[in-house]
């Protein structure tokens, strides 16, 4: 393809190429926003996507894709940039089982989990650029060569904040990270299994960790790091045995004296396991502040700092007691935890539409616990013009959990709808119990299936000749659908009392113009034949269903036999 791909609330799936790009193939850039591509395969690069220029992804899954060598989800030359988006389940047969990229791929609030590459190395991401993740995950991914989780090649950059690279194997070295000038900021490196530097592999120069965690990984030989030119531990921990962590407190310990729900690395590839911090680790307020400037949130999206000094590790511990002792309330717009976070009390006042008048709108929240203790939610009050479309809410929340709210909009009339939500909950903030927000929604005159026909177009002129045949056209009738709705159509009916040319005709052709430059150019695809008029002049066409696309305008035309 010669010109750079934008596709919008799009899903390309079940495509095979035998060369490149599975799902789409490129020579410019490619940019998804909200749009998913998956089930796809080629048998060179790009399962998924393969482009010579940027991909770049927003709010959008590459999932299920399959290539012959690298990429199994995406292949590029150009930089690969990922915001809150998912690569997941890809394979490749040789590098780059999610991503393979000659140049950058920066992931922010992103996923690439349970992929897999059977040559080169990279079973989540490969490149031979830099790499850098921002508050993302790498887990359940598999390499047969070197980098479980990400490889990188050629004298590139690995740079990891506020992030975890989990449960992920290789069959060669560094099963979570292998590469060169790797630093590690406010991250956890644990679960991963390798044959030399479970955890990190470091190729070349010297790796750096600071306020992080290299933990319960495995290997043969250096289960922890495998450096080359020398370790730079900054207030950081790697291991338990003496001489490991530079941090005396970790010496000794075990997985679950640190997280929540370790995962033995035994178990990898896997994404299970829960790497917050338990309210006796040492990681608590065990980081460097100047370490982390500039950094705000943590993986989960909460403060980085809670108490007076930051936590190592990708995760700020919200499970002291002494700086989180309640249970707590947060609604985000959306069904996403990278989603913006709605401010109770009506200061948020949310706007949606315009919507056309029947269109089927359901609008979704994400209500989360991110307390320390189980939260029990309360009466849910709603304007009259919404409703609860899916499953009622649960009465409790434990820690950590959340629940997807669905409300439909009652559409039926057009104008503009306000009112607030508030739900009731235990949450002892007097500015979140209630926790409320204003909404204001527009819906238009148009209906959702409104259909627009130009009706009884004299075309009485046997030049006209669809599909060749000396056949004249008497009729032709303009449809266009201009809701947002698809619409279905099965008859049409016509009086001769408007086209008088046609009483005298012994028999009707229903003919459909699926082309774009009119009726010469139809498709000729006959949906009905029926005899001469009734005596009262009335013909009705029946035929199958047709569904029209919004906006997407066609040609029923009427020929005749005499």
């Amino acid at each position: 393809m010669g010109s750079a791909v934008t596709l919008t609330n799009t899903t390309i799936s079940n495509n095979t190429a035998g060369g490149l790009g599975g799902g789409i193939e490129s020579r410019n850039a490619v940019t998804l926003t909200n749009s998913t591509i998956s089930d796809n395969s080629s048998g060179r690069d790009g399962g998924g996507i393969s482009s010579l220029r940027n991909v770049i992804l927003t709010n959008s899954t590459i999932s299920d894709n399959s290539s012959g060598r690298d990429g199994g989800g995406i292949d590029s030359l150009g930089n690969v940039t990922l915001t809150d988006s998912t690569i997941s389940d890809n394979s490749s047969g040789r590098g780059g089982g999610g991503i393979s990229s000659a140049s950058a791929v920066t992931l922010t609030n992103s996923t690439v989990s349970s992929n897999s590459s059977s040559g080169l190395g990279g079973g989540g991401i490969f490149s031979t650029s830099a790499v850098t993740l921002i508050r993302s995950t790498v887990s359940d991914n598999t390499a047969a060569d070197d980098g479980g989780g990400i490889g990188q090649l050629f004298n590139g950059t690995v740079t990891l904040t506020n992030s975890l690279i989990a449960g992920n194997r290789a069959g060669g070295n560094g099963g979570g990270v292998y590469g060169d000038n790797i630093t590690v900021n406010n991250s956890t490196i644990v679960g991963n299994q390798g044959g030399n530097g479970g955890g990190l592999y470091s190729v070349i120069n010297a790796a750096t960790l600071n306020n992080s965690l290299v933990l319960g990984n495995d290997a043969p030989a250096n289960p922890q790091i495998r450096f080359t030119a020398g370790l730079n531990i900054n207030n950081s921990a790697y291991g338990f045995a003496t001489g490991e962590s530079t941090n005396d407190s970790f010496v000794g310990l075990d997985m679950a004296d640190v997280f929540v729900d370790p995962i033995n690395p035994a178990a990898a590839p896997t994404d299970a396991g829960n790497y917050r911090l338990v309210d006796t680790s040492p990681a608590l307020d065990s980081g460097d502040n100047a370490l982390a400037a500039g950094i705000l949130a943590d993986l989960d999206g909460g403060a980085r700092i809670l108490a007076d000094v930051v936590d190592m590790g990708a995760y700020e511990g919200v499970f002291r007691l002494l700086i989180n002792p309640n249970q707590d309330i947060q609604i985000r717009n959306g069904n996403s935890t990278a989603d913006e976070s709605i401010t109770s009390n009506g200061f948020d006042v949310l706007s949606y539409g315009p919507f056309n008048r029947g269109q089927n709108v359901v609008l979704e929240y994400l209500v989360r616990n991110p307390g320390a203790r189980t939260l029990e939610l309360g009466e849910l009050v709603l304007p009259s013009f919404l409703s609860v479309a899916g499953d009622a809410l649960p009465s409790t929340l434990a820690s950590f959990d959340s629940v997807l709210l669905e409300l439909a909009v009652d559409t039926s009339t057009a104008g503009i709808l306000s009112g607030q939500v508030s739900l009731a909950s235990n949450d002892p903030d007097t500015n979140e119990n209630p926790f409320t927000f204003n909404l204001i929604i527009r819906v238009g005159d148009t209906p959702a299936n409104a259909l627009y026909v130009l009706p009884g177009i004299d075309l009485a002129d046997t030049t006209i000749t669809p599909n060749q045949q000396n056949v004249p056209v008497y009729s032709a009738y303009l449809i266009t659908p201009e809701g947002s709705t698809n619409v279905t159509i099965n008859s049409l009916t016509l009086n001769t009392d408007d086209i008088p040319a046609l009483r005298d005709v012994q028999s009707l052709t229903l003919l459909i113009d699926g082309g774009t430059r009119g009726i010469q150019d139809n498709r000729d695809v006959v949906l009905s034949t029926i005899d001469a008029p009734t005596a009262d002049g009335v013909i009705t066409f029946e035929f199958n269903e047709r569904t029209l696309q919004p906006n997407l305008p066609f040609w029923i035309l009427v020929t005749a036999d005499f």
